[in-house]
């Protein structure tokens, strides 16, 4: 058996720093500024949580624009993804920010899905990403950014940004589970 280096490229690195910064460094930020509700550190640790969450856009497009597309990439991004949501739920449920609920669907319908594509690749069967599971990522995203702004008391506007969080609460769980069965539903049309 052959082993080969694979050049690491820029897409890659980037999907390195989002798995380190979304798994170390966002949970910490959260735990370490939220509990406060400082306006300017909710919305620096808001800000800061919404970059490191775009570097899954940039690396996709740069992969794609230079062709960098990589199997390194295949694999890491969506791990990278994983832990970027999963370590910025938890940090959320132990500052008392969100629901262990949500947590557990949102965590559970990750998990499942990332069983099914392990499956998929067992049985050689290509699962594309699909439009809903585009929309979900961003949506979790945004929900996430709000969550960790909220509430923004001094202002006035706590029952508005409740509103709005619940609003991606609810949109979050409906991409997460509309996104999910999709994903099922193409898996098992192809056994």
């Amino acid at each position: 058996m052959k082993i080969t280096m694979q050049k690491i490229t820029f897409p890659t690195i980037l999907t390195i720093i989002r798995l380190v910064v979304g798994f170390f460094i966002v949970p910490v930020l959260v735990v370490a500024v939220c509990p406060y509700n400082h306006w300017y550190g909710n919305i620096f640790v808001s800000l800061f949580f919404l970059a490191v969450s775009f570097t899954d856009f940039l690396d996709g497009y740069v992969a794609r624009l230079y062709n960098q597309e990589s199997y390194l990439g295949k694999v890491l991004d969506p791990l990278a993804d994983k832990c970027l949501m999963f370590a910025t739920w938890i940090a959320l449920l132990v500052i008392g920010k969100l629901w262990y609920g949500w947590v557990l669907v949102l965590m559970g319908r990750e998990l499942l899905i990332t069983t099914v594509r392990l499956l998929a690749v067992e049985q050689k069967i290509v699962i594309s990403v699909s439009q809903s599971a585009k929309w979900k990522t961003a949506i979790h995203v945004l929900c996430c950014a709000l969550i960790i702004v909220n509430p923004y008391q001094d202002l006035g506007f706590v029952s508005a940004w409740n509103w709005a969080e619940t609003i991606f609460l609810f949109l979050s769980l409906f991409f997460s589970l509309y996104s999910g069965w999709h994903y099922c539903l193409l898996f098992f049309n192809q056994l």
